[in-house]
Formats: structure tokens, C-alpha cells, sequence
């Protein structure tokens, strides 16, 4: 039987390779997998995932999605990571478990195993009996959203091993599997435990959030690839991080502010978010005549949002060209608010110094984004291709002491986490601190910068506990073809907004 799967599986990559003239261990990367009639008129390259159309496959490249059931979601899934047919003429292989049945007709002669039982530890035991039979699939689409996780997620670290080494022992090589599980803004946050514990087993390849009410648990999906990951994956089990106590309703799981047409001094730099977005938070965790501070304040924006809200604001920036359009536009800001008694303190500086800049001065509130590593000067990035067709900067400056200059991600990380060490020593007891922040895709490894904000900032013995996330969406930026026919990068439209608790 052992032999029989390897074969199968060697002749489709055999295939592949005559049919489109690539070697194996380029397909291994690439996705393989045959042409439909209908992908070969389209023009650029041929189709090696599924039978999509572009147009259809572009429905695909957000990494955030409105759920509306999970027969939808079955079939769009199974429909997206596989072909009916092989190029030899193989029937694909799919395993779903602890879903409904996908619509059959819609899968037309796909083979799919189901075990629809919403009891984890059936769907544990079937995973390790599959395991002994020495089955291999080209797709699996795995619930763990059920009650029994989501009241315990201890469940997840307990049984991750047995889970994940099953599933790279059941998908053929470089195949793809799903799991869902769900996503809560106000506690533990398991997806990512459960993220970081699979890349012992397989690659972390991307994630998509299925949205439900802002209000509501949405649902987190981490797509994993039958490869090795070479990041240093770690274990991250709940005792490890400090939570703050639940306030329902403090802040919804995602939002989705517009933003605004940015003006000509504010569009220089390359990483701005909308007040809007800060506002909400500033309202949400101070009172009118606190003062909110951003340590790397960019434009403006925080301080801006702070004005606003009757706060008073600090902001401190390395690039004196920032500086400057900062200062115009609270200057402008100040004389719209002559009616509100509040004040703006702008300063020239490194992050890292903020406990000198700031002497005895005390924080009611810090928001604040940093550079998303060296993330906006990635060779072949598209934003920075955008900035550089427009004569932008693509990059904050060109200090060697700025933040987003530094190569080595343990360096950079090292390097915030010391940052809001310091913000700590200012914020007042009980007071709150707002990281907005994205996970980073670089040389095709996810390097987790949010969740291991997380972890570093809410250990134990830390300053801060962990109070939550909510998801900032953009919904109005244009959708990229990433990748298209070959293998899938989604298009990261969320950020993280973390909030942490001053303990």
C-alpha cells in the first residue's frame, strides 16, 4: 500500500514535470498539479493548484473573509487546494474532518474521506488509525472549533503532537492541510499557540480569519504545508503568558475604519494608519485630560486622535523630516480645538531613550506602530515597488539606529520588546498599551512579529499581562495576484492591534 501511495505520488510529479517543464524540486514550491481547458486560454502561466479561473482564484487573496456557514466553506476549500484530476489522471484526495459533507456536484469526481463527529478525541483517534494504514491525501481540512477547545484551550498544547504528527504523515509532500479554530479577542490566544507548535511538524504557510459580528468569536484558519519550517518553532502553552481579566465589550474582535486620502506631507511616509482607528482605542481606555504617548510617532496620527479626544499627547520620532509634518499638522489641529484646554509635546529622538526623554513625565496610555521589522525594504516586495514607481521613500530613514534598519529579526525583536520595557516604567499602574503591528513574510518563512510580541511582553514576570487583540481589516485596499497558478500567498489586509495591561 506503502509503495502504491509513493508511486502515485512519484509518477504525478513526473507529470507535472514533462507537461510543464520544470524540475521536481522546483514543483515542490510551485504546488503541482495539472491544466483545465478553461485555465489554458487564460493568459499567463498555467494553473498547477486547482481548476479556478483567475477570476475565481482572486476570491481567494484575502486574508480575511465574511463567514456565512461551513458548507461554504468546505467547498470553496477542497475546491481551491485541489484539481479533479492529476495530470496522469489520478483522482484527488481530500480528507475532511468535523465538517458537514461538501456539495458533491460541486466536486465532480474528487475522492473525499469525511468523519463529520465533532468530538475531538474521535477526530484524534481517526487522525492516528489513518496514520497506521499509511493513507495519503492531497488536502485536509480540520475543526477544532468545538466548546471542548474553546473553554479549555490547554486542550490544543495537550494534544498538538499527536495531532500535527499525523497530519504531515497523512498529506503527500508539499501538499496542503487547514485547521480552524476559534478565534476570541478577549482571551488566551490559542490559534497561535497552536501556530507555533505546528511548525515543528509543517510550514506555516499563511492565515485567513473568517469574520462573524465584531462582537463575536470569528474563526482563525492557519494554512500548514507538508515541509519542513526553518523557523525555531517553541512550544507556547497558556500558563506561560499573563492574561488580563475579560472585559467584554471593551473592544470588538475587528474593525474596519476608512481611511482617509492621506495629503502630500503625510504620503512621504510609508506605514501611516488612520485616526479613526487609534480614536477608538484612546476613548476606550482613558478619560478626557490623560495623556497618551507614541514612542515612534511617525506623522502624526496618534497625537493628532489624542487632540481630538481632549487628551494631551506626547510623541517622539527619529526622522526630524516626520517631526516637522507632525508639528504642522498638531499645530493646525490645536488652533481647530481652541475650545479644549489640551496640550501636544513633540520631540526629536530614539524610541529607545524614551525614559530619559520623557524624566518623571507620566503615561496615562501609549499607541503606538513600529516599523514591521525590514519589511518595507524586502527585495521584491510589492509595496515597495509601488513606493519606488512613485518616487516615495521606501524606507523610514536611513539610520543606522532606526528600528526598521536592523537585519537580524532576534535583534529587532530584542530591541522593541526593550523599547516597551521602558513605556512600562512610564505607564501609570493598570493603564494600557496598544501595539499595532502585522506578522511579516519574508524569503517565503512567516516570521510571527505579533505573537511573538505577545509572548515576550505578557511572560511571566514581565510587566504587562496580556488584555487582547482586535483585528484591524482593510477592506479598500486593491487585491494583488500573488502567485497566481503556481503556489498561494494570500494578501495580509489584517493587523494586529494588541493590547496589553500594566500589572
Amino acid at each position: 500500500m506503502a509503495e502504491q501511495e509513493s508511486r502515485s505520488h512519484n509518477n504525478r510529479t513526473a507529470a507535472i514535470s514533462t507537461l510543464f517543464g520544470h524540475t521536481a524540486e522546483e514543483l515542490a514550491h510551485a504546488r503541482p498539479g495539472a491544466n483545465s481547458v478553461a485555465t489554458l486560454k487564460r493568459k499567463g502561466p498555467p494553473n498547477r493548484m486547482n481548476d479556478l479561473s483567475y477570476r475565481d482564484w482572486m476570491k481567494f487573496q484575502k486574508s480575511f473573509f465574511r463567514f456565512t456557514g461551513w458548507q461554504q466553506f468546505v467547498d470553496d476549500s477542497v475546491s481551491f487546494f485541489t484539481k479533479e484530476l492529476w495530470p496522469d489522471g489520478a483522482v484527488s484526495k481530500s480528507l475532511v474532518l468535523g465538517f458537514p459533507p461538501p456539495t458533491q456536484q460541486l466536486m465532480g469526481s474528487r475522492s473525499i474521506e469525511l468523519n463529520a463527529t465533532s468530538d475531538l478525541e474521535a477526530i484524534t483517534a481517526d487522525l492516528r488509525q489513518r496514520c497506521g494504514g499509511q493513507q495519503k491525501f492531497d488536502f485536509i481540512l480540520l475543526n477544532l472549533t468545538p466548546k471542548a477547545v474553546s473553554n479549555n484551550p490547554s486542550y490544543l498544547c495537550d494534544q498538538h503532537t499527536s495531532i500535527l504528527r499525523s497530519l504531515r504523515a497523512l498529506l503527500f509532500k508539499s501538499r496542503y492541510c487547514c485547521v480552524i479554530t476559534q478565534w476570541d479577542a478577549n482571551s488566551f490566544p490559542d490559534p497561535w499557540a497552536l501556530a507555533a507548535s505546528s511548525r515543528q511538524f509543517l510550514k506555516l504557510r499563511d492565515e485567513t480569519i473568517g469574520l462573524n459580528g465584531p462582537f463575536q468569536p470569528s474563526y482563525y484558519c492557519l494554512f500548514l504545508q507538508a515541509e519542513d519550517d526553518c523557523s525555531n518553532p517553541e512550544d507556547w502553552h497558556p500558563d506561560q503568558t499573563q492574561i488580563a481579566a475579560s472585559e467584554p465589550g471593551r473592544f470588538p474582535t475587528w474593525v474596519m475604519p476608512k481611511s482617509p486620502p492621506r495629503k502630500a506631507d503625510e504620503i512621504n511616509h510609508p506605514a501611516k494608519f488612520p485616526e479613526k482607528l487609534v480614536t477608538d482605542f484612546i476613548e476606550a481606555f482613558t478619560v478626557p485630560g490623560e495623556t497618551i504617548l507614541d514612542p515612534m510617532m511617525g506623522t502624526g496620527s496618534t497625537l493628532v486622535a489624542a487632540l481630538g479626544s481632549a487628551r494631551n499627547a506626547v510623541g517622539i520620532d527619529l526622522n526630524p523630516r516626520f517631526v516637522a509634518v507632525a508639528g504642522e499638522r498638531i499645530s493646525a489641529k490645536t488652533l481647530s480645538l481652541l475650545e479644549k484646554p489640551t496640550n501636544a509635546k513633540i520631540m526629536e529622538g530614539d524610541a529607545r531613550d524614551v525614559v530619559r526623554l520623557l524624566g518623571k513625565e507620566k503615561i496615562d496610555y501609549c499607541v503606538t506602530s513600529p516599523p514591521y521589522w525590514s519589511m518595507l525594504s524586502n527585495e521584491g516586495s510589492e509595496n515597495q515597488k509601488a513606493r519606488r514607481d512613485r518616487h516615495l521613500p521606501t524606507v523610514y530613514s536611513e539610520s543606522k539606529t532606526d528600528l526598521g534598519n536592523i537585519e537580524d529579526y532576534e535583534s529587532f525583536l530584542g530591541t522593541l520588546i526593550s523599547i516597551y520595557d521602558g513605556v512600562g516604567k512610564l505607564l501609570k499602574r493598570g493603564g494600557y498599551l496598544t501595539v499595532v503591528v502585522k506578522n511579516i513574510k519574508r524569503n517565503h518563512t512567516i516570521y510571527p512579529l505579533g505573537w511573538d510580541l505577545v509572548r515576550r511582553l505578557a511572560a511571566n514576570g514581565s510587566k504587562f499581562e496580556f488584555a487582547g487583540t482586535t483585528l484591524w481589516c482593510q477592506d479598500d485596499v486593491g487585491l494583488k495576484p500573488f502567485a497566481v497558478g503556481i503556489y498561494w500567498v494570500s494578501n495580509t489586509l489584517h493587523t494586529y492591534c494588541l493590547h496589553f495591561r500594566r500589572r
